[in-house]
């Protein structure tokens, strides 16, 4: 963590570096007043105006990850056959393809730019996780549990009535501070650099009915997970703005992260041995520490009013998407379309990506 703190500061210092003018130009917001269209800064910025500005963010996202499939369907085995060959024909896999759900989520910060177009900015993101899917199979075949270990999976006889479910929240913190820089009249441009505190949460369940045995009822067997992340880093990003008109705007953002970061992972199965009613239970644990990259882009269209040159009004509606890499740390026994005595770590990525409303205000 220190290390983190020491890098941090010399990449600021080293900003302010770059960007600072000072010395050479005192009056830089007179100069860039005269030179940016539509007479941008006195309606941002002038004696009457404290800087600040604050805003809220409605999010409505769709949150996705691979490697949640939890069934193989082998639609030309007859239920009963005993020692199946693998890999499994035609092997279909059944998982949220079509049932990745829309959740809302909110994003709200405060921040504070000067009259040389400072800017600093700290703001809180919040989405929600909640994705369901089932299958009520009764053609003729066998769905095979990804989830479950390959003996209770091998043995299995005749299965149906499967389901699956997602859920957890995606909550981060995010601090910067950028300079705005014209690049023409009409387009800003603003590199940042700052700190981002991430946590996310998931929860994975799975159950099934299934016979291990022809002369024995169908029973339910469980599997759940739980994957905590925590992860603290560097960020850097680059917002831009194109003013094609008074009052409107385009805008795009792109920011990278790399979080230190470490994954809590629990997960238990509850099952059925072979042939028997005897509970068979599997548990696994791991500690992972690691580094995540995160990457995120942002890009819609805004408008702004300002009442009497102190107060403004903002809206911005736009498209975001996250990528959050490696989330997928849940273990299954699967590999491939193979059922294997090992342990595979999936390592896929999260994705969320849906609609950004922004209402703020500059006072």
């Amino acid at each position: 963590m220190k290390k983190l703190i020491y890098i941090v500061t010399i990449l600021c210092i080293g900003f302010i570096k770059v960007y600072s003018n000072d010395n050479s130009q005192s009056n830089y917001a007179d100069y860039n007043q005269n030179n940016f269209a539509y007479n941008f800064l006195p309606k941002m910025l002038n004696n009457r105006s404290y800087n600040f500005y604050a805003f809220g963010e409605f999010l409505y996202m769709q949150a996705s990850q691979d490697g949640l499939e939890y069934a193989l369907l082998n639609s030309s085995l007859d239920p009963g056959v005993i020692n199946p060959i693998f890999p499994i024909i035609p092997g279909k896999r059944i998982g949220f393809d079509d049932d990745w759900s829309y959740e809302p989520g909110v994003k709200i910060g405060l921040g504070y730019i000067d009259k040389d177009l400072w800017n600093a900015n700290l703001y809180y993101t919040y989405v929600d996780i909640d994705s369901s899917s089932s299958i009520n199979f009764t053609n003729f075949g066998i769905l095979y549990p990804i989830w479950f270990p390959p003996s209770d999976a091998n043995s299995l006889r005749s299965s149906k009535d499967m389901k699956a479910k997602w859920s957890g929240s995606v909550n981060s913190l995010d601090f910067k501070i950028g300079k705005k820089i014209y690049l023409s009249k009409k387009v800003l441009f603003e590199p940042n650099i700052g700190i981002k505190v991430a946590r996310i949460k998931q929860l994975y369940q799975f159950s099934m009915f299934a016979k291990w045995s022809i002369a024995l009822p169908f029973r339910e067997a469980k599997f759940d997970g739980n994957i905590t992340f925590k992860g603290a880093g560097i960020r850097a990003g680059i917002d831009s703005e194109y003013h094609f008109l008074k009052h409107l705007y385009l805008f795009g953002n792109l920011t990278g992260s790399i979080l230190h970061s470490k994954f809590n992972l629990f997960q238990k199965y509850n099952g059925f041995l072979t042939n028997t009613q005897t509970p068979h239970t599997v548990e696994q644990t791991d500690k992972i520490f690691t580094n995540i990259p995160c990457v995120e882009v942002l890009a819609g269209i805004a408008g702004n009013y300002s009442y009497k040159e102190s107060f403004q009004v903002e809206l911005k509606i736009g498209y975001e998407m996250q990528t959050w890499f490696r989330q997928n740390q849940f273990v299954r026994y699967f590999n491939g379309e193979i059922p294997t005595g090992t342990s595979d770590i999936l390592g896929d990525d999260l994705t969320i990506n849906g609609l950004s409303i922004r209402l703020g205000t500059q006072f």
